[in-house]
């Protein structure tokens, strides 16, 4: 990008920040961080486009009869969050989410493993609709209001997409031409945990609050995911699964150590918006811990921060 900025129009830098590589992620504190600046443009960016520009079109749908191990199968298989629910008659009932899966894990007293347990006992997020011809600025905003993740789109009453989160994040990180600072979407109150902490003490947060808990020891070694909580809930119902001791077992004895991700990627607060979406789309994350020069973690920047810059 040239280093003379005041020698271009707005649209040359509008074309030049449309077309710069994707970021680097280099080592920054014992962990891989996004440190970057860029021009900041005159007027604010509003997007243009609809629902329809954004949703996706493939539903991936699982029969309520069917078991929880086929469900997490094919959401591990396809890298997606969840799936829509449909009954004997074809007719969609519901959405499942991976969160909805670590839930009912976590609460059900039986000892039944994921063969015979079926999608309809762990269902439990309603069915959200938005217009396909809604703009995304007005989808964007109704997600932020109702704390949603996903809805199905309407379209003369029939239902043959779905938008989510993940879709608005990548509408950003393809079309926003301007510069806006990690810092000021991120969340600023978030719960941490230690690495020597059972993950009983952080399992109700990431189930119920946040998407991911830092951990800290000192400083940032690692960050647990949702994902790493359903693995170890699935891996005790599996009867093909050998757990790798018997502290499995019993999972709320685990340590955040022994499941968390190691050397998670990061950002500083001074970061640009777009490319923080770039590498939570590129990465398949749903969060990233931001960091300030001295390496603190001093929030949290989830793809959910972002409708905020849609709005």
């Amino acid at each position: 990008m040239p280093t003379n900025t005041r020698a271009l129009t707005e649209s040359d830098q509008v074309e030049a920040y449309l077309d710069r590589p994707m970021p680097i992620v280099a080592s920054y504190g014992g962990a891989r961080s996004l440190w970057l600046s860029k021009v900041r443009l005159q007027e604010d960016w509003i997007p243009d486009g609809t629902v329809d520009d954004i949703a996706t079109g493939c539903i991936l749908t699982v029969g309520r009869t069917e078991s929880l191990r086929h469900a997490i199968e094919l959401i591990s298989e396809n890298r997606v969050s969840r799936l829509v629910v449909m009954n004997d008659s074809n007719e969609l009932i519901g959405v499942v989410s991976k969160r909805d899966f670590a839930r009912f894990l976590m609460s059900d007293q039986t000892s039944r493993n994921l063969e015979a347990i079926q999608v309809s006992e762990a269902s439990g997020s309603p069915i959200q609709f938005v217009r396909r011809d809604s703009t995304i600025a007005d989808a964007a905003r109704l997600f932020r209001e109702d704390n949603r993740n996903c809805a199905i789109v309407l379209d003369d009453g029939s239902a043959d997409a779905i938008v989510t989160e993940t879709d608005f994040c990548e509408y950003y990180s393809r079309h926003c031409p301007d510069y806006k600072k990690v810092g000021d979407f991120m969340t600023r109150e978030f719960i941490t945990s230690k690495s020597s902490y059972p993950i009983l003490h952080v399992a109700h947060q990431i189930l119920f609050q946040q998407p991911s808990v830092p951990v800290i020891d000192n400083e940032l070694v690692g960050i647990l995911t949702l994902s790493n909580l359903l693995s170890i809930l699935s891996r005790k119902r599996n009867p093909s699964e050998s757990l790798a001791s018997a502290k499995e077992n019993e999972v709320g004895l685990v340590q955040a150590k022994e499941i968390m991700t190691s050397d998670p990627i990061t950002c500083g607060e001074d970061a640009d918006l777009v490319e923080a979406a770039r590498t939570l789309i590129a990465e398949g994350i749903n969060s990233l811990p931001v960091l300030d020069r001295s390496s603190l973690v001093i929030g949290l920047l989830n793809k959910h921060d972002i409708l905020k810059a849609l709005q």
